[in-house]
């Protein structure tokens, strides 16, 4: 693996992490044109998305820093509620993903079922956002421990190289009431946030 490799790979999950379009899965297939595979290689994979999970917590610091207000009443995503919201979201990935840990590694790390996976992921994106839901949900901080549950069941999806997390979490009706719920940091943890919950810095939307 050459500087030049590192360079492309680079490039790859810059553009796809922050994309409902698997980062993973694209330098899985980039890796491959480029006759580069092996532990270094898979490895590299796996380090340099710790840049964008970085990039991620900056850009929603203040958000982050409502997890640790433990103060103010009233629930939200915040506190407590919001360190349980992420568990619960994380569990069923984190348990799923130990049991097929072997089989997922031997049968499904390849470039075909990536394609598969990524052609797939495209059509049901298409078809979803065809697809109209009523407004439950407005905000993250409406969001319960059971919906966050039932979120984190449909990112086991993305066990499968290829399948977008960000992407099987809006294919779950409850991502779909509102776009705050649906980007970069509840899924990323556990991708934008809504407005700022009460008791946390004022300033309402995030600003870009």
């Amino acid at each position: 693996m050459e500087l030049i490799h590192s360079l492309i790979l680079g490039i790859v999950e810059g553009v796809t992490e922050f994309l409902p379009i698997s980062s993973t899965g694209h330098m899985i297939l980039t890796s491959y044109l480029l006759g580069i595979q092996g532990e270094v290689v898979n490895a590299f994979e796996v380090f340099i998305q710790l840049g964008a999970i970085l990039a991620v917590v900056v850009l929603y610091r203040h958000r982050f820093a409502c997890l640790f207000d433990f103060k103010t009443p009233g629930g939200g995503f915040r506190g407590i509620q919001g360190w349980l919201m992420l568990a619960v979201t994380s569990l069923p990935i984190l348990v799923l993903g130990k049991l097929l840990e072997h089989t997922i590694k031997s049968h499904l790390f390849n470039p075909l079922t990536v394609s598969w996976a990524l052609a797939l992921g495209g059509v049901v994106l298409i078809v979803i956002e065809r697809l109209r839901f009523q407004q439950v949900i407005t905000s993250l901080d409406e969001l319960d421990v059971k919906s966050a549950f039932k979120i984190g069941l449909f990112q086991c999806l993305a066990l499968c190289p290829g399948v977008s997390r960000a992407a099987s979490s809006q294919s779950h009706p409850v991502s779909r009431t509102r776009k705050c719920l649906k980007s970069p940091g509840f899924q990323t943890v556990g991708r934008r946030f809504p407005p700022y919950p009460a008791g946390c810095p004022p300033g309402g939307r995030y600003q870009r």
